[in-house]
């Protein structure tokens, strides 16, 4: 993964690099957010790297790592960066826009005029196309190019340090991020090593012990399989001239929402990247990355917190939660243990599931939703049960259900209806 690579170093004042930021920044937009917020991002670093692009010659990525609760954000968010191409005399942020990059190769740079951006190899048209695809975002977050399991387990700066915690305290912290009850379960040494090993997914090593429910399958790689391949690596070539242009055509896996796909790329020379077709390979729990929408701030998610499923269905079903606020209410982040069965319910208001696995069924024979039902990157591994559903609208992007389900029976919106007869 293009984050997760050796060619990053360590830039050991990150509150130097956002005032060069500041002082090198050419478009009106970065000139704005870091006038408002240098000084609360200056005080909010809590680590940095930076990193030479092939493709871009005289240009490094920086990245300013920031305190995502400082930044106002909730606790589902473990860490935010700050990603931006600096020069000697130029400086544009990252925003998850596309836009930001294509300016960007259209420039020429140096005194004989040279494009800024410079794809004559194999190899600067994969770092090309990985930086492209982790910094252009869609609702679901960056498309991000994967090779190794433990692309999916990659830690910022900040986290890396964690490690040299105790175990003890690593147990207690992880332990309390998950949302179990009693941190105070006595483990083994083998068991902390296993735990730090394997990160949010220490459940499927003890969830027995600690929950007092059948440990769960691991949601990622196992311990010890960090680094094991998921797919063939990336490749590229040349392929034919078109118009008078000879382009390149690549091959990748790619990370998006919650599942892995192989994709197919056309890489033009102008930087102009094509999706020409993608083969889902398989549903990933990793945590998320997205882009924050208030600032153009790249954000990752803690691991799934677990919540037992009556106690899930009675949150959805307790209306008057969020005080006056009619808006829909959000449940993010989350693994439901066991069936949720909401039956014959009410909903007044819109309700949004994000990034939530449920192990088990997911129930809405006869429900009635007055708003919009959002099913945002979830997986079900029980059965999709909905007959007979009333609702004003239903929008599903990157569901996911593993058990049976009654197609007869499946009275809900076209969009969903359409995504299962072609996914499940």
């Amino acid at each position: 993964m293009f984050l997760n690579d050796d060619q990053w170093r360590i830039d050991s004042s990150p509150q130097d690099t956002l005032q060069a930021l500041k002082d090198r920044v050419t478009r009106d937009a970065d000139r704005v957010l870091l006038a408002t917020h240098l000084e609360k991002f200056k005080a909010l670093a809590c680590g940095g790297r930076r990193r030479h692009l092939p493709f871009y010659p005289g240009y490094e990525l920086v990245e300013v790592e920031l305190d995502p609760q400082g930044l106002g954000l909730d606790l589902d968010y473990q860490t935010t960066c700050l990603y931006a191409l600096l020069s000697a005399s130029a400086a544009r942020i990252l925003t998850g826009e596309s836009i930001v990059i294509h300016e960007l190769n259209a420039l020429k740079t140096g005194p004989e005029g040279r494009p800024a951006l410079e794809l004559a190899s194999e190899h600067q048209v994969l770092s090309y196309l990985a930086f492209f695809c982790m910094f252009v975002n869609s609702y679901l977050g960056p498309f991000v190019v994967v090779e190794r399991n433990e692309d999916g387990d990659w830690r910022t700066t900040a986290e890396k340090e964690a490690v040299t915690t105790s175990f003890d305290e690593l147990a207690t912290r992880r332990l309390e991020t998950l949302g179990w009850s009693d941190p105070t379960t006595e483990l083994t040494q083998d068991d902390l090593d296993a735990f730090a090993a394997s990160d949010g997914d220490a459940k499927a090593l003890f969830g027995r012990r600690v929950l007092g429910v059948p440990a769960l399958e691991p949601t990622s790689a196992a311990p010890g399989a960090l680094t094991q391949d998921v797919s063939p690596p990336a490749i590229a070539a040349r392929i034919p001239e078109k118009d008078g242009v000879e382009s390149w055509q690549a091959s990748a896996t790619v990370w998006h929402g919650s599942h892995l796909y192989r994709t197919t790329f056309v890489v033009a020379p102008t930087g102009f990247v094509e999706m020409t077709e993608d083969t889902p390979l398989r549903f990933v729990s990793w945590p998320r990355w997205e882009f924050v929408s208030t600032l153009p701030l790249l954000a990752r998610r803690r691991a799934r917190r677990l919540r037992e499923a009556q106690a899930f269905r009675l949150d959805l079903l307790d209306e008057a939660s969020g005080g006056r606020d009619p808006g829909p209410r959000t449940f993010k982040n989350l693994r439901v243990m066991g069936d949720v069965d909401l039956r014959d319910s009410s909903f007044s208001r819109g309700l949004e599931l994000d990034d939530v696995e449920i192990d088990g069924d997911l129930v809405l024979d006869r429900a009635t939703f007055a708003a919009t039902l959002r099913l945002l990157n979830v997986a079900i591994s029980g059965r999709l049960r909905a007959e007979r559903v009333t609702a004003d609208a239903i929008e599903a992007p990157s569901l996911r259900v593993t058990g049976a389900y009654d197609r007869n029976n499946l009275q809900i919106a076209d969009l969903l209806l359409a995504w299962i007869a072609e996914h499940v």
